[in-house]
Formats: C-alpha cells, structure tokens, sequence
C-alpha cells in the first residue's frame, strides 16, 4: 500500500473510532517512504489510538487539546 494510502487508511480508522474527531484534523509526516509523525489538533474526544498501531515506522505522536479517557492507546507503544 503507498504511505499516502496508508496514512489516509489510519485517519479515516481513527475518525470510524472517534467519531466526535474531525478527520482534517489529523496530519501526518512521512520521512524516507514512512509515516513517522502524526498529529491530531484537537484530542479532546481520542479514546482509540489503536489504528496508529500498523504505522511501524511512527516516532512521534502529537496531541493537542484535553486528551482525556484514553480507552486504547496500544498504537502509541513502541
């Protein structure tokens, strides 16, 4: 799958899962062919970060907002 696929593919999973996120408000930074950075502008509603977990090359994840009652955080682990 082309990393511009696959971020999209992750955005759209994150919004099916958080529904109250707004999908243009997740960005992401690919670096020699791999998604290494995203960002969700606005966290306040991410419970479920479980679809970051595929992006193998991800280093940084970068929340803004009030990120609370986080239900999965598995892809944020390394």
């Amino acid at each position: 799958m082309k990393v511009e696929d696959q971020a999209a593919a992750v955005a759209a999973r994150l919004k099916l899962l958080n529904p109250r996120v707004l999908e243009n408000s997740i960005r992401h930074r690919v670096e020699n062919g791999v998604v290494v950075y995203v960002e969700v502008i606005d966290a306040s509603d991410l419970a479920n970060l479980a679809p970051c977990g595929p992006l193998t090359g991800l280093q940084d994840i970068y929340l803004t907002g009030n990120f609370r009652n986080p239900t999965d955080i598995s892809g944020s682990r390394g």
